[in-house]
Protein backbone atom coordinates (compact mmCIF):
# COMPACT_ATOMS: atom_id res chain seq x y z
CA UNK A 1 0.00 0.00 0.00
CA UNK A 2 1.60 3.30 -1.08
CA UNK A 3 2.13 6.09 1.42
CA UNK A 4 -0.24 9.07 1.08
CA UNK A 5 1.12 12.59 0.69
CA UNK A 6 -1.21 15.57 0.78
CA UNK A 7 -0.32 18.90 -0.82
CA UNK A 8 -2.22 22.06 0.12
CA UNK A 9 -1.08 24.89 -2.13
CA UNK A 10 -2.78 27.48 -4.31
CA UNK A 11 -0.10 27.27 -7.03
CA UNK A 12 -1.61 24.67 -9.37
CA UNK A 13 1.53 24.36 -11.50
CA UNK A 14 3.67 23.62 -8.43
CA UNK A 15 1.16 21.06 -7.16
CA UNK A 16 1.18 19.26 -10.52
CA UNK A 17 4.99 19.24 -10.67
CA UNK A 18 5.16 17.74 -7.17
CA UNK A 19 2.41 15.26 -8.06
CA UNK A 20 4.32 13.98 -11.10
CA UNK A 21 7.52 13.59 -9.09
CA UNK A 22 5.85 11.88 -6.13
CA UNK A 23 3.66 9.55 -8.18
CA UNK A 24 6.76 8.48 -10.13
CA UNK A 25 8.13 7.30 -6.77
CA UNK A 26 4.88 5.40 -6.07
CA UNK A 27 3.30 7.79 -3.56
CA UNK A 28 -0.43 8.43 -3.55
CA UNK A 29 -0.96 12.19 -3.87
CA UNK A 30 -3.97 14.10 -2.58
CA UNK A 31 -4.23 17.84 -3.17
CA UNK A 32 -6.29 20.90 -2.36
CA UNK A 33 -5.94 24.48 -3.56
CA UNK A 34 -7.90 26.09 -0.72
CA UNK A 35 -7.31 25.93 3.02
CA UNK A 36 -10.84 24.92 4.03
CA UNK A 37 -11.04 22.12 1.46
CA UNK A 38 -7.58 21.04 2.53
CA UNK A 39 -8.70 20.69 6.15
CA UNK A 40 -11.72 18.65 5.09
CA UNK A 41 -9.59 16.31 2.96
CA UNK A 42 -6.95 16.09 5.69
CA UNK A 43 -9.49 14.81 8.21
CA UNK A 44 -10.95 12.34 5.71
CA UNK A 45 -7.80 11.01 4.03
CA UNK A 46 -5.34 11.01 6.99
CA UNK A 47 -2.17 11.29 4.89
CA UNK A 48 1.25 10.11 6.05
CA UNK A 49 2.80 13.47 5.13
CA UNK A 50 1.43 16.98 4.55
CA UNK A 51 3.14 19.55 2.33
CA UNK A 52 1.58 22.91 3.16
CA UNK A 53 1.94 26.38 1.69
CA UNK A 54 1.96 28.47 4.88
CA UNK A 55 1.73 31.72 2.90
CA UNK A 56 -1.69 31.02 1.34
CA UNK A 57 -4.09 33.92 1.63
CA UNK A 58 -7.04 32.27 3.38
CA UNK A 59 -7.97 30.57 6.66
CA UNK A 60 -6.50 33.24 8.95
CA UNK A 61 -4.03 34.34 6.26
CA UNK A 62 -1.55 31.45 6.38
CA UNK A 63 1.28 31.29 8.91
Amino acid sequence: MPKKIMIIDDDIDLVEAMRITLETDNYEVIDAQEGQKGLEKLKKEKPDLLILDVMMGTLDEGF
